[in-house]
């Protein structure tokens, strides 16, 4: 039996998924939770809860709905820790998406940044927008399932 495959999500899409219900990234997210195993770091969360504090996101969104996403990703996820180091992007604080997931053994990371995506593939790894996760990933069930 093959183990299940690992997805990684930048930021900017798990927020995108809050922000927007129904949306390409909500869709994508869901894919994840619903047929592979999401994977986060506690680096990964730390910056995620850093960017729901911002004053923009929380004129958004109630401290109650940034507190149950944060919850549903946290029981969701399988945590791995980061031991690579990578230094291959423009902006230095990308490279922990792509250490996470050499480390997990992620079979993609999805992601909006163009710098990532120009990467794809890397070592054997999808760097994919949700649009295209859902059209390499997807599946008729899953789509029922959403």
């Amino acid at each position: 039996m093959t183990p299940p495959r690992r997805i990684v999500f930048d930021t900017n899409v798990l927020v995108s998924a809050l922000l927007c219900h129904g949306s390409t990234p909500d869709l994508a997210l869901e894919l994840a939770l619903n047929q592979y195993e999401l994977i986060l770091s506690g680096e990964i969360c730390m910056e995620i809860e850093d960017v729901l504090r911002r004053p923009k996101i929380a004129k958004l969104l109630s401290w109650d709905s940034r507190q149950e996403f944060m919850e549903k990703l946290r029981a969701a996820a399988v945590f791995i820790s980061i031991s690579s180091k990578i230094e291959v992007c423009r902006d230095s604080r990308d490279n922990i998406l792509l250490e996470l997931a050499v480390d997990s053994r992620a079979s993609a990371v999805v992601t909006g940044d163009q710098d990532l995506l120009a990467l794809d593939p890397f070592r054997m790894i999808r760097l994919l927008t949700p649009r295209q996760f859902l059209d390499v990933y997807g599946t008729p069930a899953a789509a029922l399932k959403m």
